[in-house]
């Protein structure tokens, strides 16, 4: 195609390449298929060609993006985070929940065994470790309800790696109305594990209603 331009496109080539390892083919080539220029505005905007965008897209799925999914960057690379599960900036919701029928406990510091996960990533919850380990570090929200058949004086720890990091709540009396626990914790996206622990004076049952016992882990924030 190069050897059928003009002399005044061939000269104008010629002159773009100097003292660069381009070829004036090279240029030639890449005005005809629109993606030698960017226009860059007074506000620094900058607008590139249409090819330029499905170029980028095009490499973009060789991660295997699907519709709706997020791009996030990782400590190793980019990674797409399935859609569905959170919020914009990489932020993403994992909730679980009891359902099923009640649980019976006894008197001391417990863990509800969540059996259902309705929303986000099925890797971040294990429901035999009842530990949340989600695969992106940083800072995240941590939220729980419980709901029992009858508990008199109770409180909520936040644990991180098997220990408490934080005093999340603490009521003093009946709490069937429920239990609400709200803490952040830091985790590396690996390793690390957090999970809400209720400490319950007396015998009864986690209520196992989706409404009444349920936790979520929200993030990263950061």
């Amino acid at each position: 195609m190069f050897n059928f331009a003009s002399f005044e496109q061939v000269a104008w080539c010629n002159k773009q390449v100097e003292g660069s390892p381009l070829l004036p083919r090279d240029v030639f080539t890449m005005m005809m298929f629109a993606r030698l220029y960017a226009f860059k505005l007074a506000n620094g905007r900058e607008i590139w060609p249409l090819t330029s965008r499905i170029d980028v897209s095009e490499a973009l799925d060789v991660l295997g993006a699907q519709p709706g999914d997020t791009l996030i960057r990782t400590t190793d690379g980019w990674a797409t985070q399935p859609g569905g599960g959170g919020g914009g900036g990489g932020m993403t919701v994992a909730l679980v929940n009891l359902s099923g029928g009640n649980i019976g406990y006894v008197s001391g510091l417990r863990s509800c065994p969540f059996n259902n996960q309705p929303l986000g990533p099925t890797t971040w919850y294990d429901t035999a470790t009842r530990k949340f380990t989600p695969d992106l570090p940083g800072v995240y929200l941590h939220i729980g309800r419980f709901g029992t058949t009858g508990a008199d004086l109770t409180f909520t720890e936040l644990h991180k790696n098997g220990s408490r990091i934080m005093y999340t709540s603490t009521v003093r009396g009946n709490i069937k109305t429920g239990l609400i626990s709200v803490g952040l914790v830091e985790l590396n996206g690996t390793t690390d594990t957090c999970e809400s622990l209720v400490f319950l004076d007396g015998s009864g049952q986690f209520i196992g209603d989706s409404d009444q016992c349920w936790a979520a882990l929200i993030g990263p924030l950061n």
